[in-house]
């Protein structure tokens, strides 16, 4: 969990503190003790995520609306 990777992953997946490998152990643990259906959502989810909220529209959109904001 270091810079915006918690705003990034969201609900989509996990992270765990900073150097801290015990903690790195317990997620991978608990990620590979899934179903392979949910782990595939979860993947399938956080591509959803990425694409809505970080593709270059997205980035575009939201540079535009804060330009606009900023010009009231």
């Amino acid at each position: 969990d270091v810079g915006d990777s918690a705003l990034i992953v969201g609900d989509t997946g996990l992270t765990v503190a900073p150097r801290d490998p015990a903690a790195l152990a317990d997620g991978w643990r608990r990620l590979l003790e899934l179903p392979d259906e949910a782990r595939a959502d979860m993947g399938l989810r956080a591509r959803q995520r990425i694409c809505e909220r970080f593709s270059v529209e997205a980035l575009s959109e939201n540079v535009d609306r804060t330009l606009r904001e900023l010009m009231r």
